[in-house]
């Protein structure tokens, strides 16, 4: 792994990741999917999307939020629809600022960084396995972590806090 020090949000989500509920989606719900993801890495105050209905603008952004869980930086939403040209104005409510998501993202790469290099070779089952040890041997970190997230009314599931580890890897 390189060392390589990211300097924007977008630069922690990897590039073929791979996102299932992406892929579940229509051509179009996809395009307006990515337009989302862009508006939050760049903590847009208000991003534009063409959507047929407020109710796949929610629909996007929970299946967003399963897929790249880098956007834990995401407090809630709120919408409007414009009817007469298909466009929803999303407005994200943030936890944090830029810059404090950024340092979030570059501690937990740097606890991480010696984990990932030791498992990118395994098996998806001994990677869980090692994730799972991982998780147990730093338990009071892991608890910090949950502490930190609590506050600020965000919980992850395991799921989500492996798929983590996970996102992090390129192919």
């Amino acid at each position: 792994m390189e060392n390589t020090v990211h300097n924007r949000l977008a630069d922690y989500i990897a590039d073929f990741q791979y996102r299932y509920y992406y892929s579940t989606l229509s051509k179009a719900l996809q395009e307006a999917y990515d337009q989302l993801l862009e508006g939050y890495l760049s903590h847009k105050s208000r991003i534009y999307i063409t959507v047929a209905d407020i109710d796949e603008v929610w629909l996007i952004h929970r299946q967003l939020c399963y897929d790249v869980p880098e956007l834990f930086f995401i407090k809630t939403i709120s919408g409007s629809f414009d009817s007469s040209s298909s466009t929803a104005t999303v407005y994200p409510e943030y936890r944090f600022d830029y810059e404090t998501c950024l340092s979030i993202l570059r501690q937990m790469e740097k606890k991480t960084k010696r984990l990932i290099q030791r498992i990118t070779m395994l098996s998806e089952q001994e990677k869980a396995k090692r994730i799972h040890d991982y998780i147990m041997q730093h338990f009071t970190n892991f608890l910090e972590f949950e502490s930190l997230l609590l506050r600020h009314n965000r919980t992850l599931s395991l799921i989500e806090r492996v798929r983590f580890l996970y996102a992090r890897k390129k192919p």
